[in-house]
């Protein structure tokens, strides 16, 4: 067992990229239509509710993070 083992890496192409561009395209759009407004729509506090930063800050963090620990942070922020 050695280093000839490990999978070779294909070398990036139009065919490769792109389908894997899309889904990740799709899967932050459903991330932040879905799940980032209703938490912060359903926080007991009037002021975040209200707030069109909540939402932004939300949504970044959501998007730019590992999802369990994004997750974590978001609902202790909100409630």
């Amino acid at each position: 067992m050695g280093i000839e083992w490990i999978p070779s890496v294909p070398e990036l192409s139009l065919q490769l990229e792109l389908p894997l561009s899309f889904l990740d395209a799709l899967s932050r759009t459903l991330l932040l239509v879905h799940t980032v407004p209703a938490m912060v729509l359903d926080s007991p506090y009037p002021q975040i509710v209200g707030s069109p930063w909540a939402l932004l800050v939300t949504s970044l963090v959501r998007s730019l993070s590992i999802p369990e620990i994004s997750l974590h942070f978001t609902k202790s922020w909100l409630y």
